[in-house]
């Protein structure tokens, strides 16, 4: 689908030109020469199919690259609006398996655009084709509205599987944008260990630490070897968020040290872990703002967090995936503020 046309360096020698012909976007192409006085365009194609139109003035693309105050126009195109004709032939022929191959290599947060631009009905078509895992990663990039609409679709048993498939820090999230009476009815379906889970969860303040956690991490005895340590982690691992940091705890589960996958697999086989851990450990409260576990781990680079209780046991961990909405809700916050205008009270 995509053809390269020619290929040709600027005579600033600044600028390696790329035109890439695509037939879906000839159209937008034609309109915007026809619109806009540039000498030319470009097209950049990922791998993930994501397509950057580039408008350049090639008379003067020594002084776009050289000027920061005169950056180059992007345009990025949603790559899944080109295929989206396709897609919904697919389910009104009622090729399944088209749809499952054509979604199996896609990336759930671009499923999770696909699904806004499709139907009611064929949204939940399209999720059907998908794996428990693939659907439980998608809707949890879903806006909470979506995914209430989402879940009235579905079957109990369905909608369990979903719910119990998603890490538990996004189940939470999702149940609590739910109607009391839904989440309820829901957590009768839960197993009585992820119910007592998702309870614990959902029964920290709003904007707490406790609030986003997930209790998917890997924790580690002070007093294992190097070699049992690399054992849990191959038994524990594929059901945990996150490998590269491991916690180190004590018979009575107190976080005593923090120490890394590449620190474990360097280290001696008969070291224990108390011998290579790492003392120093910035941590949270349960019961502590949301906003001061974003501001360690952006000022840290941290690739998690961990969450202790009162009594200093290690009850959670945050990554720096979950702590991405609390950034942007902050951010947002913080402009209203600017803009004199108040966001109300939860």
């Amino acid at each position: 689908k995509v053809q390269e046309v020619y290929q040709k360096r600027c005579s600033t020698d600044l600028l390696k030109m790329l035109r890439i012909t695509l037939s879906p976007i000839l159209p937008l192409w034609q309109k915007l020469k026809n619109n806009i006085k540039l000498n030319s365009i470009i097209f950049r194609c990922s791998s993930n199919y994501h397509f950057t139109i580039s408008l350049i003035d090639v008379a003067n693309c020594a002084d776009l690259l050289l000027s920061v105050s005169k950056p180059f126009y992007f345009i990025t195109m949603k790559w899944y609006k080109i295929f989206t004709p396709e897609l919904k032939e697919l389910i009104e022929s009622k090729n399944l398996k088209g749809l499952s191959l054509l979604l199996r290599d896609i990336h759930p947060a671009d499923i999770a655009d696909i699904i806004r631009e499709l139907e009611p009905t064929e949204r939940v078509i399209t999720l059907r084709v998908l794996d428990k895992t693939k659907i439980a990663e998608v809707f949890s990039l879903l806006d909470p509205e979506e995914e209430e609409e989402l879940l009235g679709y579905f079957t109990e048993r369905r909608a369990k599987s979903i719910l119990l498939e998603m890490d538990p820090d996004d189940r939470t999230q999702l149940l609590d944008e739910l109607p009391a009476s839904m989440v309820k009815k829901l957590l009768k379906l839960f197993p009585i260990e992820d119910r007592e889970e998702t309870n614990i969860l959902l029964n920290y303040p709003p904007d707490s630490a406790g609030r986003i956690m997930t209790t998917e991490y890997v924790d580690l005895g002070t007093e294992i070897t190097v070699s049992e340590a690399l054992e849990h982690i191959r038994k524990t691992g594929p059901d945990r968020e996150t490998i590269y940091t491991c916690y180190a705890i004590n018979i009575n589960r107190e976080l005593c040290g923090v120490v890394s996958l590449k620190d474990i697999i360097l280290a001696e086989p008969d070291q224990k872990i108390s011998e290579i851990m790492s003392e120093k450990i910035f941590r949270v409260h349960t019961t502590d703002d949301q906003e001061e576990a974003a501001r360690a781990i952006q000022k840290y680079d941290f690739l998690s967090l961990p969450v202790v209780d009162s009594e200093n046991r290690l009850v959670g961990i945050i990554t720096v995936d979950d702590i991405l909405d609390v950034v942007e809700e902050e951010a947002t916050e913080d402009f209203h503020k600017m803009a004199a205008i108040q966001m109300p009270e939860e």
